[in-house]
């Protein structure tokens, strides 16, 4: 027998995407899109599907989006078990009231686990402990609690929502499936690796590393800020009658993509156009409509590399909505010669701010070219 899992978290839907203006409203009907089409497209080939927190972005939800996702929910007819996180923490009354619409709708499929117990499935043969998160705040063990293993538990899956203790404010150590004799703990709340390959969020998400220690981070199904580069996925859990894991590989299925990308100018990088064109076609691999973009531009360009680049950002923001460009170019000049006439003219062009910064350049750029050949 195999016991197929697909395990994800932090769907964080009615997110405002207040920074995108009108463009929000697209993206924050995206995270519902994904969300549904995960549910409708890829659940019914799983034996079940675990939510491990964070399925609402505001403890404030209203109660017209707890209705939709119960109802989209209840539609799925794959076993489905859930915990909140830290946006609908139990305090929040999201989970309760969930449990109630789902129950409502006659929907005993789906199980939402408010209380620090232990949650029986007898048609899987498995028992979730799970940590339940009690208010936004709570950095309270979620772990400790969980009874050592009897013959009747079957397969055992702790189900949480915390950063690990390597994080900052982390409580959940990363070995607790080996501490509470667990067969895996599937976990909510962070979303994805960074894109800087030694920081700790890569570990975090690398299967290797995680099917070593049984502790999966489900990842979320869309990245939502300028700070998550990746694409979003969940798990695919394979598992046998032992409860051994026997694979575990991400399945993208993101639409949302958040691009932000640092471009260097000066007379000894002689790539930076290079590198700004790849980054262009990069970026034009994504849908347009959902695709945040964020670059900044610092250095030093003559004027011939100001036009060559002003060309190349408004061909961006033609096929990108939402682009965003931080130009800052520098205001004083490296440029230096021995001669004082040459001083005299530097020192008044950089204390002109009425001018061009691209433009003092190459007037430096030519004053010192040519200032022997003038004399």
């Amino acid at each position: 027998m195999t016991l197929k899992i697909l395990a994800t978290a932090d769907w964080q839907l009615g997110k405002a995407f207040s920074s995108l203006g009108e463009n929000a409203k697209a993206f924050r009907q995206q995270l519902f899109d994904t969300a549904k089409d995960v549910m409708k497209n890829h659940a019914p080939d799983y034996d079940m599907v675990v939510i491990a927190g964070d399925l609402f972005d505001s403890e404030s939800a209203p109660f017209s989006l707890i209705e939709e996702v119960a109802q989209m929910l209840a539609d799925c007819k794959t076993p489905t078990f859930i915990i909140g996180g830290n946006h609908d923490s139990i305090a929040s009354g999201i989970p309760k009231a969930l449990e109630d619409t789902l129950a409502n709708l006659g929907a005993e499929h789906v199980t939402v686990m408010n209380e620090q117990r232990p949650y029986f499935n007898e048609g899987l043969g498995i028992t979730f402990y799970p940590g339940t998160v009690k208010r936004r705040d709570d950095l309270s063990d979620q772990w400790k609690w969980i009874p050592e293993r009897t013959e009747d538990d079957g397969i055992r899956i702790g189900l949480f929502h915390a950063a690990i203790k390597e994080l900052p404010n982390g409580t959940l150590p990363s070995d607790v499936a080996s501490q509470r004799d667990l067969d895996i703990a599937i976990v909510g709340d962070q979303h994805g690796p960074s894109n800087v390959e030694e920081d700790i969020h890569s570990m975090l998400f690398d299967i290797e590393t995680s099917t070593k220690r049984r502790l999966f981070y489900s990842g979320a199904l869309e990245a939502m800020h300028i700070a998550q580069p990746f694409t979003g996925s969940f798990l695919n859990i394979s598992m046998n009658k032992t409860g051994k894991i026997t694979n575990a590989e991400r399945v993208k299925v993101g639409k949302l993509r958040f691009f932000k990308q640092d471009f260097e100018f000066s007379e000894d990088i002689e790539n930076s156009f290079e590198q700004i064109e790849d980054f262009e076609t990069m970026i034009d691999e994504g849908n347009s409509g959902l695709s945040s973009i964020k670059i900044i531009i610092h250095g030093h360009l003559t004027k011939e590399q100001d036009d060559k680049l002003q060309d190349i950002i408004l061909n961006m923001k033609e096929k990108h909505p939402i682009i965003e460009i931080a130009e800052e170019y520098s205001t004083e000049s490296q440029i230096t010669h021995d001669d004082p006439i040459f001083e005299l003219i530097s020192n008044a062009l950089n204390e002109q701010n009425d001018i061009d910064n691209a433009l003092k350049e190459r007037a430096l750029i030519l004053l010192k070219s040519n200032l022997r050949r003038w004399q």
